[in-house]
C-alpha cells in the first residue's frame, strides 16, 4: 500500500435505507443501500476512487484486514453490522443469511476467504498483487480484484 488510509465510518437511518459515509484521505465517499430491492454499492480502494456494483437481492459484506480499513456487512433484508477493524487483526465469521463469509488475516498479508450456507465451502489463499480470478459456486460469483494500493474487492451475488 502507498501510505496510510484513515477511513471513518459513519451511519444513519432512513426508512429502510441506510446511508454509510466513509472519510477517506482522499475525501469523502458515500456508501449507499437498501434492504428490499437490489442494492448498489461502491466499493472504496485505499488511495482510490469508487467502484460500483450491484449485488442483486443479495446484500454484500465486505470484510477486510488492518489499521485503516473498514468493514461493511449487512444481510439480506436489512443491515446488520457494521464493523471498524484494523490492518493485522483477527477476523471472525459473519452470517449473511443463509450464508457465511469469514476472511482471516495473517502477519504474512494472505487472506482466507470461505463462506457457503451453513458451512465454508471453499477457501482462497489470495496474496496483494494476485491478478483478477473469478469463479462459479450455484448460482454466486466470486470476484477478486487487486489494485496497486495493495486492497482485494470481493464481490459477489446472483
Amino acid at each position: 500500500m502507498h501510505g496510510e488510509c484513515e477511513i471513518k465510518v459513519y451511519q444513519s437511518w432512513f426508512g429502510y435505507y441506510v446511508l454509510g459515509i466513509i472519510s477517506t484521505s482522499h475525501g469523502v465517499d458515500t456508501i449507499c443501500w437498501g434492504s428490499y430491492q437490489p442494492v448498489m454499492v461502491w466499493r472504496l480502494y485505499v488511495g482510490d476512487r469508487i467502484n460500483q456494483s450491484w449485488c442483486g437481492y443479495y446484500m454484500l459484506g465486505i470484510i477486510s484486514t488492518s489499521h485503516g480499513l473498514d468493514t461493511i456487512c449487512w444481510g439480506s433484508y436489512q443491515p446488520v453490522m457494521v464493523w471498524i477493524l484494523y490492518v493485522g487483526d483477527r477476523i471472525n465469521q459473519s452470517w449473511f443469511g443463509d450464508y457465511m463469509l469469514g476472511i482471516v488475516s495473517t502477519s504474512h498479508g494472505v487472506d482466507t476467504i470461505c463462506w457457503g450456507s451453513y458451512q465454508p465451502v471453499m477457501v482462497w489463499i489470495l496474496y496483494v498483487g494476485d491478478h483478477i480470478n473469478q469463479s462459479w459456486f450455484g448460482y454466486y460469483e466470486l470476484g477478486i480484484i487487486s489494485t496497486s494500493h495493495g486492497l482485494d474487492t470481493i464481490c459477489w451475488g446472483s
